[in-house]
């Protein structure tokens, strides 16, 4: 199945090259409530999220298109041709894939464009180890509050943040509850409702994670979004 596509902004400093691995620093609201995902080179500081960018080339400051390979499958520059089924991922600082990532694996080679498709590891088989991490993004509040239903076995809590909120507000939040103490999660991101927020789950694998439920009826001039990844690499 074929990665779906997202809409990403260069933020790297140089030119990112075709079919290549970026990682998540960030994200911004366009105008039309449309969000772009602020990308840098995989291995600083940023989420943990990967995509792939597309068959174009991206000027630095610029917005391109990259596909959610956490979520289908797409094709992308190897420095060592892979042996399928290898597992495989972003080699820190730079922009291609090799044996020493993690999170991915290799489907198939296409050794005459020096190219491999790969797959998160995570998509639909719920044997991946890593951390998760919830992105929470709104198109426009202007004021009120957002709330999102944690469930993990016969517990649950509800988890609260104003329209505006900061990482460490939202840090709090998780905390105050009976789920998550000190270190399980760490947020970053931010300030809504300009900047997604990203919170990263320390403690939980996929084995025992959950589908959070959210409720927007407090938040005014905007509704709040979640996405659920894998940390790849």
């Amino acid at each position: 199945m074929s990665a779906p596509k997202v809409k990403i902004k260069n933020s790297s400093g140089s030119e990112i090259p075709a079919r290549s691995f970026v990682q998540v620093s960030s994200s911004e609201t366009l105008s039309n409530n449309e969000t772009v995902y602020v990308v840098d080179q995989p291995g600083t500081a940023g989420s943990g999220i990967h995509f792939v960018t597309g068959h174009l080339k991206i000027a630095n400051g610029s917005i391109g298109y990259g596909y959610d390979v956490n979520f289908g499958d797409a094709w992308v520059k190897y420095s060592t041709a892979p042996t399928p089924i290898e597992e495989v991922g972003p080699a820190s600082l730079s922009w291609e894939c090799a044996p020493t990532g993690t999170g991915f694996d290799a489907i198939k080679n296409d050794t005459g464009s020096g190219l491999v498709l790969i797959r998160g590891r995570s998509g639909g088989g719920g044997d991946c180890t890593c951390p998760e991490i919830h992105e929470f993004s709104t198109n426009g509040a202007t004021s009120g509050t957002f709330s999102t239903t944690y469930t993990l076995d016969a517990d649950s809590d509800i988890i609260t943040w104003d329209w505006d909120a900061s990482a460490s507000e939202v840090q709090t939040a998780f905390e105050a509850g009976s789920l998550f103490t000190s270190g399980d999660v760490t947020v970053s991101g931010g300030d809504w409702p300009n900047v997604a927020i990203y919170v990263k789950f320390n403690t939980y694998a996929w084995s025992r994670t959950y589908v959070p439920t959210v409720d927007n009826s407090s938040l005014v001039g905007g509704k709040g979004f979640m996405r659920k990844f894998s940390e790849q690499g």
